[in-house]
């Protein structure tokens, strides 16, 4: 994607507001943290903050990076959020889970709107680390990540690195750590968190997202009695969390429609019932494929 000037005074306003957005917290969060949390130079940052400058501070990939972090409007299709029944149990949870110091763990089909959400409080709160495992599968890259989450500057060894993370979190009103994706964790990062979540015991809320496969990897490593998953299990709150639990089939297949129909016609207001009907056909209940479905729509020319 060609980076315009607008495009980067664009993404620079977004930088400005969620800063504001942060600090109106009260959470004592500073402009050093908001930089490490975007992966910007602290001296760049600075220089960024003043709005007088654009051009050579940050590389093209860079402006692009922050701007999908910021979760900016990059396309031009100005995505609105709708609330489904699975952004709003979700958000509702991550909510209980920050203010009151819990654990959860949320298992359902993929596609079906986990990440948006808990990204979505990743971007709006201070205290909320948002992490993709994805890409962090080992723990020596969890640690780090958990740590960049949160705009904490780290160093030194992996043992001094954790010990960092965890002063740094309990000095923190109302943490909350998100692990979206925590099945692609390899066991030996698992086993760690737990220890981990013994070190901030009841002073920070955890959330665990996952497709069904995460939830079939803990049942069968609690199942064989593998060394910590059991013990990981209890301290996420024993029971998985879902949006489809204990629906047949042809109920699971309303709900996944009806969020769908809600995605398109938030974002496609000038669409027919007949042309929302395609769409959600066309998607086959997948949330993801919802935005190029409603692009396709409104790059389509209009008869005439």
């Amino acid at each position: 994607m060609l980076i315009t000037s607008d495009l980067k005074t664009k993404i620079l306003e977004s930088i400005k507001q969620n800063f504001e957005q942060k600090n109106s917290h009260k959470q004592k969060y500073t402009q050093s943290r908001h930089a490490c949390w975007l992966g910007i130079n602290s001296s760049v940052y600075s220089r960024l903050s003043k709005g007088t400058e654009l051009d050579r501070l940050l590389s093209d990939s860079e402006w692009m990076r922050v701007g999908k972090q910021l979760m900016v409007d990059l396309d031009g299709l100005n995505w609105q959020t709708a609330e489904t029944t699975t952004y709003n149990k979700i958000r509702k949870q991550l909510t209980y889970c920050m203010n009151n110091s819990l654990c959860g763990i949320f298992c359902d089909d993929s596609s079906i709107g986990k990440t948006y959400p808990a990204k979505k409080m990743g971007i709006e709160w201070a205290n909320v680390g948002y992490v993709d495992c994805s890409g962090l599968k080992s723990w020596s890259k969890l640690i780090r990540g958990i740590a960049r989450a949160f705009g904490f500057t780290v160093s030194g060894t992996l043992f001094e690195i954790r010990q960092q993370v965890i002063d740094n979190i309990l000095a923190l009103d109302k943490p909350l750590i998100i692990l979206d994706e925590a099945g692609d964790l390899n066991d030996a990062a698992i086993l760690e968190l737990k220890g981990l979540w013994n070190e901030l015991e009841y002073m920070c809320g955890w959330y665990l997202l996952g497709a069904n496969g995460l939830r079939s990897r803990m049942e069968n490593k609690v199942r064989y009695s593998k060394v910590g998953f059991e013990e990981l299990f209890n301290r996420v709150g024993g029971k998985y969390q879902s949006c489809t639990e204990g629906m047949t089939s042809g109920k699971k297949e309303i709900l996944k429609r009806q969020q769908i129909e809600a995605v398109i016609k938030l974002n496609a207001p000038t669409a027919t019932a007949e042309q929302i009907g395609e769409m959600v056909a066309a998607c086959e209940y997948n949330q993801r494929r919802a935005r190029v479905q409603i692009m396709h729509f409104r790059n389509k020319p209009s008869k005439k």
